[in-house]
């Protein structure tokens, strides 16, 4: 047996799983959750057009899909947007 394989004694520290896991609320990111929640809100209670209630759901579904592979695929692609300069701006 190779000397990496062994245990070696009082060298094992267990930790709890979901410190290092994304939290994720119904298999999304947490802030992509309340975004998607945010333009469900402005779209049915704001704008009041009940008829585009898929949209949130559609969304939903979207970025749950992307997320199965890399769960900080989300997060990563909406930092990258924020951090992007405005050449155009004032």
């Amino acid at each position: 047996m190779d000397q990496l394989d062994q245990e070696v004694e009082g060298y094992i520290i267990p930790f709890c799983r979901p410190l290092t896991r994304e939290v994720t609320i119904l298999g999304v990111p947490r802030e992509m959750f309340i975004l998607n929640l945010t333009l469900g809100g402005v779209l049915i209670l704001g704008l009041h057009m009940i008829y585009l209630i898929w949209i949130p759901f559609l969304i939903q579904f979207l970025i749950k899909w992307a997320s199965k592979s890399d769960e900080k695929l989300t997060i990563i692609y909406m930092k990258r947007y924020l951090k992007q300069k405005k050449y155009y701006s004032d």
